[in-house]
């Protein structure tokens, strides 16, 4: 089993999709954001790595860097810078559909007082060319 990647090896521990891929969205969130695992991310970490032992110690940096992948296309996330013009703030940047997870090119924004500025969105190559293609074409 060792000889697997990491994420084949955890997704099989963990054994329940939808908890999976709520770790991995959480991951990458974190790895903008706070720099660390969430307290459930912690405890099913150390479940994992009581069983396969090979992981232990691993600095969280290198967990949410690994883990910095889409799980739905499994391919690795790269990060687009956006220009938000002033006047604008970003409430929400996300997908609605559940296809495109990361396929977004434009965060949701409403006026607000404040400099140009600029974020960086984290995207699928996958998600993006599916998102375009059914922006381009919205009944399939």
């Amino acid at each position: 089993m060792t000889s697997l990647p990491l994420h084949v090896q955890f997704r099989s521990f963990v054994d329940d999709d939808a908890k999976y891929e709520r770790f991995v969205h959480a991951c990458i969130r974190s790895r903008s954001g706070r720099g660390r695992l969430r307290h459930w991310q912690e405890l099913l970490w150390s479940n994992f790595v009581d069983e396969v032992p090979g992981f232990t110690g691993m600095p969280v940096d290198d967990i949410l860097d690994h883990f910095y992948f889409c799980p739905l296309h499994q391919n690795p996330l790269t990060e687009m810078a956006v220009h938000i013009p002033a006047d604008l703030i970003v409430t929400t940047v996300g997908s609605s559909d559940p296809n495109t997870p990361y396929g977004f090119r434009h965060p949701f924004a409403v006026p607000h007082s404040s400099e140009t500025h600029e974020i960086r969105l984290d995207t699928c190559p996958k998600c993006l060319a599916l998102a375009d293609r059914n922006r381009e074409n919205p009944s399939g």
